[in-house]
């Protein structure tokens, strides 16, 4: 996963449960160059060689949970993108609901 696909499932599960119950939106963004440029296939790949399916499965299934918790969220959610933004995190644009 890029640092975003990374930082989006590990960290901001606990700032969903913040904002649904203190704030009434949340935005999302870094200062990096880029916003995501996907996935880790390097990581996807040496999961599938050395045969850790279930650490592959787990990883792609967080972070659609994760995806799907940001699109059915109870508070808006601001997406603040720059440079390039490929993969999964290219359809979390696509979520956003006016506020």
């Amino acid at each position: 996963m890029g640092y975003y696909a990374y930082a989006l499932v590990y960290e901001h599960d606990e700032k969903y449960d913040l904002a649904e119950q203190e704030y009434e939106a949340l935005i999302l963004g870094n200062q990096a160059a880029n916003f995501s440029v996907g996935a880790n296939l390097a990581m996807a790949f040496m999961l599938a060689i050395e045969q850790e399916y279930e650490e592959l499965e787990m990883a792609t299934r967080m972070f659609q949970n994760t995806v799907m918790r940001l699109r059915y969220s109870s508070v808006p959610t601001l997406i603040t993108p720059r440079g390039m933004t490929f993969g999964g995190t290219r359809y979390v644009n696509d979520f956003q609901r006016p506020i």
